[in-house]
């Protein structure tokens, strides 16, 4: 466990380098360190910025590639040496024409915690230009990486024993969840999905396909076509629920991405879940259900 710091124009956010995925990678970073450039937005990539200059490590390969981006996690291209930031709904494109436009990069490190000054600062480079951003390593290599903390009512999220819990997000999605609370407790099983990548599917006790019987759900409350791991979803045009634990692209009609209603979060270090989700294509299905948690609990 190793943590940096990022320091975009006075704004700070310590991050966790992923040793465990891209170990070459964060050596050479971490080698490198103190150093600085200059960040400027993205451009043709939503919520990302980047830093202009190369990093000043050797060449390297890509580890543990990745296509898809969630807000808080910092990436590396080698290609071109370049480090970029995710804080919102982002996807990372190279330029139209070029090869591997949208190709597959190093998960460098993860931001912690409440990270809004920093997606902010990010957001204003489009208006600021370019603004310098520094690296070091943080002071602090001793507190725990401290997971973002979402408020409202929580749900226990049981898979084969294993038991965690969620945050309900009912400002983004207050319909569906209302609708998903009434229906609670349920039961059913998991399973991994057919065509979507590293996301788990919640077979429900109505109907063939597994649904809820959320019937008056018709169509994606505040909808997500990029959708990131520890996010449970409801997925209105299958009346059912995903749960994303990785790299992913949940299908749709007509073979394009899904719009999928973001339902709950998951709380603190939900590991544990992704370490059954991956086993699920070999292990088959897990027993799974869902139950809405008292205030005292």
């Amino acid at each position: 466990m190793r943590f940096i710091e990022v320091d975009l124009n006075g704004t700070v956010v310590r991050a966790q380098l992923n040793d465990d995925l891209a170990p070459e990678t964060c050596q050479a970073i971490w080698d490198a360190l103190p150093f600085e450039g200059r960040a400027v937005h993205a451009q043709i990539s939503g919520d990302m910025f980047r830093m202009l200059d190369h990093a000043p490590i050797p060449d390297m390969k890509v580890e543990s590639g990745i296509s898809f981006q969630h807000p808080g996690q910092i990436i590396y291209y080698p290609g071109i040496k370049e480090i970029a930031f995710a804080t919102g709904v982002a996807r990372f494109r190279g330029a139209p024409g070029v090869d591997g436009a949208v190709g597959r990069l190093t998960p460098l490190a993860e931001i912690e915690g409440d990270f809004s000054a920093f997606h902010k600062a990010g957001y204003d480079l489009q208006f600021d230009g370019a603004r310098p951003i520094r690296f070091r390593k943080a002071a602090d290599q001793e507190t725990p990486f401290r997971y973002p903390e979402e408020q409202g009512r929580k749900i226990e999220v049981d898979v084969d024993g294993v038991k965690l819990t969620a945050t309900l997000l009912e400002k983004l999605a207050p319909e569906t969840v209302e609708a998903f609370t009434k229906i609670l407790p349920v039961e059913g099983r998991i399973t991994n999905t057919a065509w979507s990548g590293d996301i788990t599917r919640f077979w429900g006790p109505v109907g063939p396909e597994g649904e809820l019987g959320l019937d008056d759900i018709t169509e994606p409350e505040n909808g997500q076509t990029l959708h990131w791991p520890g996010y449970i979803y409801y997925f209105s045009g299958w009346k059912g629920i995903r749960i994303c634990y990785g790299d992913n692209g949940c299908m749709g009609g007509s073979w394009g991405a899904a719009s999928m209603t973001p339902l709950a979060r998951f709380d603190g270090d939900w590991g544990a879940f992704r370490q059954i989700a991956k086993s699920l294509f070999v292990e088959g299905a897990k027993p799974m259900s869902f139950r809405l948690l008292d205030v005292t609990e």
